[in-house]
This record gives C-alpha cells, structure tokens and sequence, in this order.
C-alpha cells in the first residue's frame, strides 16, 4: 500500500523510492526478475570493490541486457499487431500497404517505459565501450563501478516489468532515482567498505 501523494517532496520522494525498492518482493514470481541484479550487486563489490574495465563491461551486459529484455516486453504487443495486420493481407498486396501496417508502430506504447528503456540500452553499450576501450576517461570513471548499473537496473525494474505503473508516479520516478543516486552510492560504499575490513 502506497501513501497518498501529500505535493511534499521529502515526504513522498522516499515514499516512492521506497516503493520501488520493496514492490517486487511483494510477489516472488516477480522478485526472480530483480534478485540476479542484487547478486551481481554483491558480486561485484566484494570481488571487485575497485573501479575497474571489468565491472564496466559486466555492468554493460546487466544494462544492456535488462533495457533489450524490458524492449521485448513492453514492445511485443505493438509488434504482434503489426505482424497480424502483415499476415491478414493476402501475399502480393503486403509490400503495397506497408505503411497500413506499420501503424501500430505510430501508437507508441508509454512514451516513460519506450524512454528508459532506449536509455538504459545506449548506457549499456556506453559502458561496455567504456570497459573494453584502452583509454581512461575522466567522464566514464562511473561506469567501472558495478554498483551504477546494478542500481539503475533494480530501482528501473519494478516500472518496466509493470510492478509499480508507470502512470503512478510518472516522472517523479525517474527524478527519485536520480535524486537517491548519490545517497545509495554512498551508503554501498560504506557498507562494503565495512565488510571488507571485515574479511
């Protein structure tokens, strides 16, 4: 049960971070989805708790391979209509009204959920360039962190897959996990670095 919105940023902010991180362990048919990226989470920060080209190429693949698995989800209805109105045509007039049967591809499913998932593809391939390039850019020192796209990928996961609606929140959610980036980012840095010390 979500709170009522009360238009107090620091009252509903972490009511609706909250929400996104603990919806999808409300069902476990829906957890099974997010607990690779806790793992890799983990993973990455106890094993390789360092910048480095590994955890951008590995995060690369978590961001790469979340944004293509959310395209196919979010996308397949709008492609199994234009596919349908492919295969109703009889065979020698399908390349005439093509465009007829493109049209579904016009009605874009949530412009939110088309949005973050061509975002979360481009950051993918935008760390796995960053990993596998020889150079050390100032600019893509983010990437090398696992913890950037395991976050992303958890807290994105519960509106793609349709757990919390989009319409819910709207964009307020993409300010929230931008807005708690930080704070995350640093309360995993301590955490681990505690656990490390613990080893």
């Amino acid at each position: 049960m979500v709170a009522p919105h009360t238009w107090n940023p620091f009252i509903d902010y972490p009511v609706i971070f909250w929400h996104l991180i603990s919806a999808p362990w409300s069902n476990l048919d829906k957890a099974w989805g997010v607990i690779p990226m806790y793992m890799s989470l983990v993973m990455a920060e106890l094993y390789e708790p360092k910048p480095s080209p590994k955890n951008a190429v590995q995060g690369g693949a978590n961001l790469l391979w979340a944004g293509i698995d959310w395209g196919r989800v979010s996308l397949m209805p709008v492609l199994g209509a234009v596919l349908d109105l492919w295969y109703k045509l009889p065979e020698k007039q399908r390349l005439s009204h093509l465009v007829d049967c493109l049209a579904p591809l016009l009605k874009s499913p949530n412009p939110l959920i088309t949005t973050t998932t061509f975002c979360t593809i481009l950051l993918g391939i935008a760390s796995i360039v960053v990993g596998v390039g020889k150079k050390k850019r100032k600019a893509g020192k983010f990437f090398r962190y696992g913890r950037f796209s395991c976050y992303l990928c958890i807290m994105l996961y519960p509106l793609q897959t349709n757990v919390v609606l989009w319409s819910e929140y709207g964009w307020n959610s993409v300010f929230v996990i931008v807005l708690f980036a930080l704070p995350v980012w640093l309360l995993l840095s301590l955490i681990f670095q505690v656990i490390l010390k613990l080893k």
